[in-house]
């Protein structure tokens, strides 16, 4: 992960893994949330913000390939966690990264998660049209594309 150094007001900074020297914020907050849905102790609805959160922390704490896996086996662990086998769908998990990534990509150091969900609002507000951008219907309705990751069939990333 890096090197973490606690702050006042329960904040920790790391070190990006990727070695980039950029200092990124994640709170205790974020850290009990990616524990608590890593350990599939999540029983309330998992939103498009909690996505969204946890993709982010992970982005804060790795590096995108690193950062996506954990996200994957994260998401696809608590789905089965609740026996539902058929919710997770892997080509948003990898597209939504990619999104994310770009939009934290012109984060100033240090950029909180509140900091971070009021400048990606986009992600927010129109993910469905921002992954409309990249996917067809058709091709995320394809089964291919919920069980594995499959390449845009529009725009590339």
């Amino acid at each position: 992960m890096g090197h973490v150094r606690t702050l006042p007001g329960q904040r920790a900074i790391y070190t990006t893994a990727a070695g980039e020297g950029q200092k990124h914020m994640i709170s205790e907050s974020d850290r009990t949330f990616r524990e608590r849905v890593e350990a599939c102790d999540w029983n309330e609805p998992f939103t498009h913000e909690h996505h969204i959160r946890l993709a982010w922390i992970y982005l804060q704490e790795f590096e995108l390939t690193q950062a996506t896996g954990r996200c994957r086996a994260a998401l696809r662990g608590l789905a089965e966690s609740h026996g539902d086998f058929d919710k997770y769908h892997d080509t948003l998990t990898v597209a939504f990264m990619q999104l994310i990534a770009r939009h934290r990509a012109a984060a100033a150091p240090g950029e909180s998660w509140p900091q971070f969900r009021l400048r990606a609002r986009p992600l927010f507000e129109s993910g469905r049209r921002l992954i409309g951008r990249h996917y067809s219907d058709e091709r995320l309705a394809h089964p291919d594309a919920r069980h594995g990751f499959v390449p845009p069939d529009r725009e590339p990333f």
